[in-house]
């Protein structure tokens, strides 16, 4: 059997060795230097910055773009834009509605892996209304999730021309501790803090975080802060949720909470063994950032990628329903 030491050696070498083989085969690693990064250089092309107009001040937010195609149907693509309810509005999580939206959105997509102009993303109608059948907050009224679809008719070009994540890198609440994410592992949140960006291009930052609680289907606790009215207000939240421990800006609202690329070890619960966790080689989105329980404490809710999924393949099943 050999000692504790050797078999660790031997579990790491193996490992090494499977990570080495999926880097040589995985298409998006083929540009290069994505073998060294925890994060894949080309799913920050995913990552948009939008600029919110609300009583003549401008705000940053973020997005990411995510497609979806049927299995059945794999060339007809589907993309849209996932951010928060109260990046289009009004919204916050005490009061739970819309009393206005935005007009417009002003987004900056990555096409063709370079920086494209500004692109003015109309949410509602002439009488002030959304288009549901384009613009979804999530059903939810607690639940900070809205997906937007992106058409030729909406950009002005092609969405195939975007990076996107594809929708199977959206992480469900069950799959986060089946590759070995728990309470105190790193991820990251992908956006535009304090509309910072970094290079000449307007890519987005990666800020470190922590998980403070256990990811699971369901989580309860008190949140206190302001309702609209600036009165004082707390609310008792239930959902697939997870809270963060790092230091999330305004700005980064909206913006994806992904997995790093690592190799993980664990000890067989049944054999005692040490194995080597399938090499996590995908960065995939566990949520979406909402907003900080208070400064002070440097904790972040991020609502799950259930939403994520849910909200995206209903939406998408609703318009391809309305062309047939």
């Amino acid at each position: 059997m050999g000692t504790l030491e050797g078999r660790v050696a031997a579990a790491m070498r193996r490992g090494l060795a499977a990570l080495v083989a999926v880097v040589l085969v995985w298409p998006a690693l083929a540009v290069g230097a994505v073998a060294t990064s925890r994060i894949d250089p080309t799913l920050l092309k995913a990552v948009v910055r939008i600029i919110v107009k609300k009583s003549n001040r401008s705000f940053v937010g973020t997005g990411f773009v995510v497609s979806r195609a049927p299995e059945d149907r794999p060339d007809e693509r589907s993309y849209y834009l996932v951010t928060n309810k109260h990046v289009i509005g009004d919204w916050n999580v005490f009061d739970a509605d819309f009393r206005e939206y935005v007009e417009t959105l002003e987004v900056t997509f990555f096409r063709d892996g370079a920086a494209s102009p500004p692109v003015a993303i109309r949410i509602t109608d002439a009488r002030g209304a959304l288009d549901v059948t384009a613009v979804r907050p999530h059903h939810n009224p607690v639940v900070d999730v809205v997906v937007i679809a992106l058409t030729q008719d909406v950009l002005g070009f092609s969405p195939s021309t975007l990076v996107s994540f594809d929708l199977s890198y959206m992480l469900r609440s069950s799959g986060v501790t089946t590759l070995l994410a728990g309470l105190g592992d790193q991820v990251f949140a992908v956006g535009y803090p304090k509309g910072v960006s970094s290079h000449t291009m307007p890519y987005p930052i990666a800020k470190v975080g922590y998980l403070a609680t256990q990811p699971g289907p369901s989580l309860t606790f008190d949140v206190r802060g302001e309702n609209r009215l600036r009165k004082p207000a707390t609310l008792k939240l239930t959902g697939t949720l997870l809270l963060v421990d790092g230091l999330v800006l305004p700005g980064n609202s909206g913006g994806p909470v992904i997995v790093p690329t690592d190799l993980k070890f664990r000890r067989n619960p049944t054999t005692n063994a040490l194995e080597v966790a399938n090499p996590q080689m995908k960065n995939l989105v566990v949520g979406i950032v909402s907003f900080s329980l208070n400064e002070s404490s440097g904790l972040t809710l991020i609502y799950g990628a259930d939403y994520i999924v849910e909200l995206v393949e209903e939406l998408d099943q609703l318009r391809r329903s309305s062309v047939k």
